[in-house]
């Protein structure tokens, strides 16, 4: 590859996000990308320290559809998209006290509006499905039913796969040195191997990314 290479997206970090960008772009026909991840492998930091669960609720109403958009795709992913399931289903109880009743109410009627499973649990019903609970303490709870367990290195992995074959660049071992700004844009990004010049640079580096 010459020192200087044109992309219409320059992607810094190889975890869940930017593969899962650089996949979705190829989706939609974006096919001249570049994903840099600076570590010797793919989802080492902020991906491998996930608690990778899916719990579609949420009590910011955009995140909620957003979590429940996901959840359709880990449990029917395209055709061919993986080798084995992305989603080990796991129930999960959200608790409700007494005075916590209308933020019930308002998390039912989100659930129904976005179409995520769920049942309705009276306090007894909590209790007889988990008998540790003390009678006294839910006084309503909401049992998600189609959530579950992320199989992360299956999803990454299935990621990183398609987008390669629809003609991604993907590096390891390179690290975004520095980000050329032109008139206030980011149009290129600076590695060790080159700079890669851009229509658009996206951040996708994680928690652990340091500078």
């Amino acid at each position: 590859m010459p020192d200087t290479s044109e992309f219409d997206v320059v992607i810094i970090g190889g975890g869940i996000a930017g593969a899962s960008l650089a996949y979705f772009l190829t989706e939609r026909g974006v096919t001249k990308v570049a994903l840099l991840e600076r570590e010797s492998q793919h989802g080492y930091h902020s991906t491998g320290r996930s608690a990778a669960s899916l719990v579609e609720f949420d009590p910011i109403p955009a995140v909620q559809r957003l979590k429940a958009m996901g959840g359709e795709f880990l449990r029917n992913p395209p055709a061919g998209f993986a080798d084995n399931p992305l989603l080990i289903p796991t129930l999960v109880m959200i608790l409700y006290r007494r005075p916590n009743l209308r933020e019930f109410q308002r998390a039912a009627a989100g659930l129904r509006r976005d179409r995520v499973a769920f049942e309705s649990l009276s306090c007894a019903e909590s209790k007889a499905r988990v008998p540790a609970l003390l009678l006294d303490e839910p006084e309503r709870a909401l049992m998600l039913t189609s959530c579950g367990r992320i199989d992360v290195h299956e999803l990454l992995t299935s990621y990183l796969r398609h987008a390669r074959r629809r003609g991604v660049l993907v590096r390891t071992g390179s690290e975004a040195r520095a980000i050329v700004v032109e008139n206030g844009r980011c149009h290129a990004v600076v590695t060790d191997a080159g700079t890669l010049r851009a229509r658009c640079v996206v951040n996708a580096a994680g928690a652990w990314a340091g500078p």
